[in-house]
């Protein structure tokens, strides 16, 4: 455990076994039914605010939607919030927390907040928060069997949870170091926010041709080619896996699926660096023949999705070797004419062409698109040095991105490692 010296050197008292019941005051928004939409009245000044797990999740007490009558309120005083309170979500997105600032106004707080009001006399505020944030998620593995908290623990099992309280000064020397590790996964946050914003605007100039690049010699390129996805593509067929065929265990042959193409992949899957989950070895591969697996260049269409990342694409590189196939709703498309290495990873993914396939989505909880209509979607491309261009820069604008986010993981982790030291 690691603890903190006073400013001569000297230790501070030994920590004290406290429970959060005595380290604060808790308060769970009303029953539903006492918060009615027919209660709800439009803005005046004479009304006061609701405030939702929105204000919570978006750390913005400014949000609003709801209002209620100063007669109503009254009614509601138990229920009552101003600045300085701690809000917690209890619904959504369980367990965000938010202190309301000095220029919130008072309000009351619905049924899916928490109003927790701590013991200024033991404990620090900041301190308090973290250490409250510690204990939800320990709580949630447990009831949760290692996931994320579903529901906010009842206030008996809540309260009764224990804690080594160190003296206010020592709590305020682990507050400010903890907010200074914070300041610099913000700043890492808002690099990473910045690069992304910065490729999604080159990306923009690119593909809608406000920006072109020229020859080595500075000549012109030739002017942008056009041509339907089914020109350009040949459709191959299909693989169908049961989901109990899969195995993260070694095998023969590798398995792509859309939740991995659209989430761990993003527009370029690097076949080399990139861990794929396995189909069992004990799968014939008699009935796939070359033409089945996956070669270099091979686009990776996801065909259905539970939001529009259904048609986002993924370019397969570096397949080397392995015969790997694609399967569990994607489409697995090669190129007829060459391109350039990574530019179709790119382009398919430009807000340009995904407009295009997000009106051919169908379906209302899950979205899906076919090959039929596909193919009639229109593509524009350079030519071939220009493609080359064109990828070298938005690969190198990956890198630079991918860099930022292991700093910021790497930032991420050493805050969790020493959470861990000061409060276990």
């Amino acid at each position: 455990m690691i603890r903190f010296r006073k400013g001569d050197g000297s230790n501070y008292p030994e920590r004290k076994e406290i429970t959060f019941d005595e380290l604060a005051e808790y308060k769970k928004g009303p029953f539903g039914s006492a918060l009615k939409k027919e209660i709800f009245v439009p803005k005046s000044q004479g009304t006061v605010k609701v405030y939702e797990q929105q204000n919570a999740i978006g750390h913005d007490w400014k949000l609003e939607r709801y209002f209620i009558t100063k007669d109503y309120f009254e009614k509601m005083k138990s229920f009552e919030i101003h600045a300085g309170d701690i809000i917690v979500s209890c619904a959504g997105t369980i367990g965000e927390m938010y202190i309301l600032p000095e220029n919130a106004e008072k309000g009351v707080i619905n049924q899916a907040l928490m109003r927790v009001r701590e013991n200024k006399e033991i404990v620090n505020q900041n301190y308090f928060m973290m250490i409250f944030d510690q204990m939800l998620s320990n709580e949630g593995k447990k009831l949760s069997n290692g996931s994320a908290l579903k529901n906010i623990p009842p206030f008996a099992d809540l309260k009764k949870q224990k804690v080594l309280l160190p003296c206010l000064e020592e709590q305020q020397k682990i507050a400010d170091f903890l907010s200074s590790v914070d300041d610099v996964i913000t700043a890492s946050e808002q690099e990473v926010a910045a690069l992304e914003e910065q490729k999604k605007g080159a990306m923009q100039k690119i593909f809608s041709q406000e920006v072109r690049f020229k020859a080595d010699d500075g000549s012109d390129y030739p002017e942008w080619k056009s041509a339907t996805f089914g020109d350009v593509f040949t459709m191959l067929q299909n693989n169908s896996f049961s989901r109990d065929q899969l195995s993260e265990d070694s095998g023969q042959i590798q398995n792509i699926h859309y939740g991995d193409v659209l989430v761990k992949f993003g527009s370029i899957i690097d076949c080399e660096n990139d861990a794929l989950p396995f189909i069992n070895e004990d799968i014939s591969t008699d009935k796939f023949n070359d033409e089945s697996y996956i070669q270099n260049g091979d686009i990776i269409v996801a065909d259905t999705a539970e939001d529009y990342t259904a048609g986002k694409v993924a370019e397969v590189q570096n397949v080397g070797e392995r015969k790997i196939l694609s399967g569990l709703h994607t489409m697995l498309c090669r190129p007829q004419k060459e391109f350039a290495s990574c530019y179709l990873g790119h382009y398919l993914n430009s807000e340009q062409f995904h407009k295009q396939i997000v009106r051919l989505l169908v379906g209302t909880k899950v979205y899906s698109i076919n090959k039929k209509v596909i193919v009639d979607t229109v593509l524009n491309y350079p030519c071939l040095e220009e493609q080359k261009k064109i990828a070298n820069l938005l690969s190198d604008m990956d890198t630079s991105i991918d860099l930022a986010k292991q700093e910021l993981e790497q930032w991420k982790e050493l805050k969790k490692g020493l959470l861990q030291q000061l409060f276990e």
